[in-house]
Protein backbone atom coordinates (compact mmCIF):
# COMPACT_ATOMS: atom_id res chain seq x y z
CA UNK A 1 0.00 0.00 0.00
CA UNK A 2 1.65 3.47 -1.00
CA UNK A 3 1.95 6.23 1.68
CA UNK A 4 -0.70 8.87 1.64
CA UNK A 5 1.21 11.91 0.46
CA UNK A 6 -0.40 16.06 0.20
CA UNK A 7 0.23 17.04 -3.23
CA UNK A 8 1.17 21.13 -3.49
CA UNK A 9 -1.40 23.20 -5.35
CA UNK A 10 -0.50 24.23 -8.93
CA UNK A 11 -0.59 27.99 -7.87
CA UNK A 12 1.68 27.04 -4.52
CA UNK A 13 4.90 29.11 -4.32
CA UNK A 14 7.85 27.42 -4.28
CA UNK A 15 9.76 26.77 -0.52
CA UNK A 16 12.95 28.78 0.22
CA UNK A 17 15.71 26.75 0.14
CA UNK A 18 16.47 28.31 3.64
CA UNK A 19 13.00 29.47 6.20
CA UNK A 20 13.53 32.60 7.29
CA UNK A 21 12.70 33.66 10.71
CA UNK A 22 9.43 33.02 11.90
CA UNK A 23 8.60 36.95 12.37
CA UNK A 24 8.70 37.05 8.46
CA UNK A 25 5.40 35.14 8.03
CA UNK A 26 3.83 38.55 9.75
CA UNK A 27 3.35 40.23 6.75
CA UNK A 28 2.37 37.50 4.23
CA UNK A 29 -0.73 36.64 7.42
CA UNK A 30 -2.23 40.17 7.51
CA UNK A 31 -1.83 40.43 3.79
CA UNK A 32 -4.12 37.20 3.69
CA UNK A 33 -6.31 37.96 6.42
CA UNK A 34 -7.27 41.39 4.66
CA UNK A 35 -8.33 40.11 1.16
CA UNK A 36 -10.58 37.17 2.60
CA UNK A 37 -11.70 39.14 6.23
CA UNK A 38 -15.10 38.20 5.41
CA UNK A 39 -14.66 34.22 5.11
CA UNK A 40 -12.23 34.57 8.55
CA UNK A 41 -14.48 37.04 10.09
CA UNK A 42 -17.05 34.18 10.09
CA UNK A 43 -15.09 31.53 11.35
CA UNK A 44 -14.07 33.83 13.81
CA UNK A 45 -18.05 34.69 14.50
CA UNK A 46 -17.77 33.36 18.47
CA UNK A 47 -15.06 35.04 19.49
CA UNK A 48 -15.63 38.58 17.47
CA UNK A 49 -19.13 38.29 19.39
CA UNK A 50 -17.25 37.50 22.77
CA UNK A 51 -14.83 40.57 22.15
CA UNK A 52 -17.61 42.74 21.56
CA UNK A 53 -19.58 42.00 24.65
CA UNK A 54 -16.37 42.40 26.72
CA UNK A 55 -15.76 45.72 24.95
CA UNK A 56 -19.15 46.74 26.54
CA UNK A 57 -18.01 45.44 29.87
CA UNK A 58 -16.94 48.77 31.50
CA UNK A 59 -20.80 50.51 30.92
CA UNK A 60 -21.84 47.22 33.22
CA UNK A 61 -25.08 47.14 31.07
CA UNK A 62 -26.40 43.96 32.96
CA UNK A 63 -24.83 45.12 36.37
CA UNK A 64 -25.95 43.17 39.57
CA UNK A 65 -26.28 46.28 41.56
CA UNK A 66 -29.06 47.30 39.15
CA UNK A 67 -30.96 44.48 39.97
CA UNK A 68 -33.15 44.19 42.38
CA UNK A 69 -32.37 40.87 44.36
CA UNK A 70 -36.28 39.95 45.87
CA UNK A 71 -37.21 40.48 41.93
CA UNK A 72 -35.15 37.51 40.79
CA UNK A 73 -36.07 34.75 43.11
CA UNK A 74 -37.72 32.14 41.39
CA UNK A 75 -39.32 28.89 42.22
CA UNK A 76 -37.44 25.38 42.09
CA UNK A 77 -39.32 24.27 38.88
CA UNK A 78 -38.62 28.02 37.10
CA UNK A 79 -34.81 27.68 38.45
CA UNK A 80 -34.04 24.03 37.00
CA UNK A 81 -35.89 25.49 33.97
CA UNK A 82 -33.49 27.93 33.72
CA UNK A 83 -30.17 25.51 34.64
CA UNK A 84 -31.23 23.63 31.91
CA UNK A 85 -31.44 26.01 28.83
CA UNK A 86 -28.42 27.48 30.22
CA UNK A 87 -26.91 24.04 29.86
CA UNK A 88 -28.51 23.20 26.59
CA UNK A 89 -27.26 26.81 25.52
CA UNK A 90 -23.66 26.33 26.41
CA UNK A 91 -23.89 22.97 24.46
CA UNK A 92 -24.95 24.26 21.35
CA UNK A 93 -22.12 27.08 21.75
CA UNK A 94 -19.68 24.62 22.08
CA UNK A 95 -20.44 22.32 19.26
CA UNK A 96 -21.12 25.89 16.85
CA UNK A 97 -17.39 26.54 18.51
CA UNK A 98 -15.50 23.31 17.22
CA UNK A 99 -17.70 23.07 14.05
CA UNK A 100 -15.88 26.87 13.38
CA UNK A 101 -12.40 26.01 14.57
CA UNK A 102 -12.07 22.98 11.94
CA UNK A 103 -13.89 24.97 9.19
CA UNK A 104 -10.93 28.20 10.15
CA UNK A 105 -8.18 25.30 10.25
CA UNK A 106 -9.75 24.08 6.96
CA UNK A 107 -9.62 28.18 5.56
CA UNK A 108 -6.02 28.25 7.03
CA UNK A 109 -4.80 25.61 5.32
CA UNK A 110 -6.39 26.58 1.62
CA UNK A 111 -5.41 29.96 1.78
CA UNK A 112 -2.16 29.78 3.03
CA UNK A 113 -1.44 27.30 0.19
CA UNK A 114 -2.35 30.33 -2.26
CA UNK A 115 -6.30 28.66 -3.01
CA UNK A 116 -9.13 31.05 -2.88
CA UNK A 117 -11.86 29.31 -0.83
CA UNK A 118 -15.80 29.96 -1.12
CA UNK A 119 -17.41 30.20 1.94
CA UNK A 120 -19.67 26.79 1.07
CA UNK A 121 -15.83 24.92 0.81
CA UNK A 122 -14.76 26.08 4.64
CA UNK A 123 -18.67 25.19 6.01
CA UNK A 124 -18.30 22.06 4.24
CA UNK A 125 -14.94 20.97 5.81
CA UNK A 126 -15.63 21.84 8.96
CA UNK A 127 -19.06 19.68 8.78
CA UNK A 128 -16.53 17.03 6.82
CA UNK A 129 -13.28 17.29 9.54
CA UNK A 130 -15.56 17.53 12.35
CA UNK A 131 -15.40 14.65 13.98
CA UNK A 132 -11.92 13.50 13.01
CA UNK A 133 -10.49 16.73 14.02
CA UNK A 134 -12.42 16.88 17.12
CA UNK A 135 -10.73 13.57 17.75
CA UNK A 136 -7.34 14.33 16.93
CA UNK A 137 -7.19 17.30 19.75
CA UNK A 138 -8.87 15.33 22.48
CA UNK A 139 -5.79 13.14 21.72
CA UNK A 140 -3.19 15.75 21.25
CA UNK A 141 -4.45 17.13 24.48
CA UNK A 142 -4.66 14.24 26.64
CA UNK A 143 -0.93 13.78 25.26
CA UNK A 144 0.22 16.94 25.81
CA UNK A 145 -1.20 17.19 29.48
CA UNK A 146 0.34 14.58 30.09
CA UNK A 147 4.10 15.43 29.01
CA UNK A 148 3.36 18.78 31.15
CA UNK A 149 3.28 16.56 34.23
CA UNK A 150 6.24 14.87 33.20
CA UNK A 151 8.83 17.20 33.93
CA UNK A 152 7.44 19.61 31.97
CA UNK A 153 9.64 18.78 28.89
CA UNK A 154 8.74 16.18 27.28
CA UNK A 155 4.78 18.40 26.66
CA UNK A 156 7.09 20.99 25.32
CA UNK A 157 8.10 18.56 23.03
CA UNK A 158 4.83 17.21 22.10
CA UNK A 159 3.55 20.23 21.26
CA UNK A 160 5.95 20.84 18.50
CA UNK A 161 5.64 17.56 17.31
CA UNK A 162 1.87 17.40 17.51
CA UNK A 163 1.18 21.43 16.04
CA UNK A 164 0.83 20.46 12.41
CA UNK A 165 -1.34 17.42 12.09
CA UNK A 166 -4.56 19.50 12.08
CA UNK A 167 -3.54 20.57 8.91
CA UNK A 168 -2.64 17.07 7.26
CA UNK A 169 -6.12 16.03 8.58
CA UNK A 170 -7.82 18.42 6.59
CA UNK A 171 -5.89 17.94 3.43
CA UNK A 172 -7.18 14.62 3.55
CA UNK A 173 -5.21 12.73 5.50
CA UNK A 174 -6.33 10.20 8.20
CA UNK A 175 -5.68 11.02 12.03
CA UNK A 176 -2.91 8.23 11.90
CA UNK A 177 -1.07 9.51 8.83
CA UNK A 178 -1.91 12.93 10.03
CA UNK A 179 -0.21 12.42 13.72
CA UNK A 180 2.82 10.47 11.79
CA UNK A 181 3.35 13.17 9.30
CA UNK A 182 3.41 16.04 11.70
CA UNK A 183 5.38 14.29 13.87
CA UNK A 184 7.87 13.72 11.34
CA UNK A 185 8.56 17.56 10.61
CA UNK A 186 7.89 18.15 14.38
CA UNK A 187 11.12 15.87 14.86
CA UNK A 188 13.24 17.64 11.68
CA UNK A 189 12.15 21.40 12.54
CA UNK A 190 11.38 21.37 16.11
CA UNK A 191 13.01 25.05 16.36
CA UNK A 192 11.01 26.31 13.47
CA UNK A 193 7.85 24.62 14.51
CA UNK A 194 8.52 26.49 17.96
CA UNK A 195 9.58 29.20 16.65
CA UNK A 196 6.20 30.06 14.63
CA UNK A 197 4.84 28.69 18.29
CA UNK A 198 6.64 31.24 19.55
CA UNK A 199 5.47 34.50 17.54
CA UNK A 200 2.06 33.58 18.37
CA UNK A 201 2.60 33.41 21.79
CA UNK A 202 3.87 37.04 21.63
CA UNK A 203 0.96 38.05 19.62
CA UNK A 204 -1.30 36.44 22.27
CA UNK A 205 0.56 38.31 25.09
CA UNK A 206 0.22 41.66 22.65
CA UNK A 207 -3.65 41.33 22.43
CA UNK A 208 -4.21 40.56 26.09
CA UNK A 209 -2.34 43.96 27.28
CA UNK A 210 -4.31 45.55 24.00
CA UNK A 211 -7.26 44.05 26.04
CA UNK A 212 -6.21 46.19 28.99
CA UNK A 213 -7.67 49.02 27.39
CA UNK A 214 -11.23 49.46 27.39
CA UNK A 215 -13.16 49.05 24.18
CA UNK A 216 -11.01 50.01 21.40
CA UNK A 217 -8.33 47.96 23.20
CA UNK A 218 -10.28 45.01 23.37
CA UNK A 219 -11.59 45.08 20.21
CA UNK A 220 -7.60 46.01 18.66
CA UNK A 221 -6.27 43.12 19.97
CA UNK A 222 -8.69 40.71 19.29
CA UNK A 223 -8.26 42.03 15.25
CA UNK A 224 -4.65 42.07 15.72
CA UNK A 225 -4.31 37.95 16.72
CA UNK A 226 -6.94 37.65 13.89
CA UNK A 227 -4.60 39.27 10.84
CA UNK A 228 -1.64 37.23 12.49
CA UNK A 229 -3.23 33.83 13.28
CA UNK A 230 -1.17 32.80 10.06
CA UNK A 231 2.05 32.46 11.25
CA UNK A 232 2.11 28.52 12.41
CA UNK A 233 -0.46 27.16 9.13
CA UNK A 234 1.93 29.05 6.96
CA UNK A 235 5.01 27.72 8.19
CA UNK A 236 3.62 24.36 7.75
CA UNK A 237 3.28 24.82 3.95
CA UNK A 238 6.75 25.95 4.39
CA UNK A 239 7.86 22.56 5.91
CA UNK A 240 5.30 20.30 4.02
CA UNK A 241 7.62 21.65 0.81
CA UNK A 242 10.94 20.79 2.24
CA UNK A 243 9.58 17.28 3.91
Amino acid sequence: MTENKIQPAPDEPAAPKELGSAFDLLGRSFEIVKKYWYLFAVVYAIDIIITIFDALNPYRIFSNQNIDSSSTSVSGLNENFYIGVAAVSALVALVVYIYLFVARTSLEVKTTAGKSPTLSEILKDGAKYFFPLLGLVIFSIVIILLGLLLLIVPGIIAIGRLALAPYFLVEGLSMKEALKKSNQLGKQYFGKVWAAIGVMILIGIGAGVLGLVPIVGTLAGTAMFIAYSLVVPLRYQQLKKLG
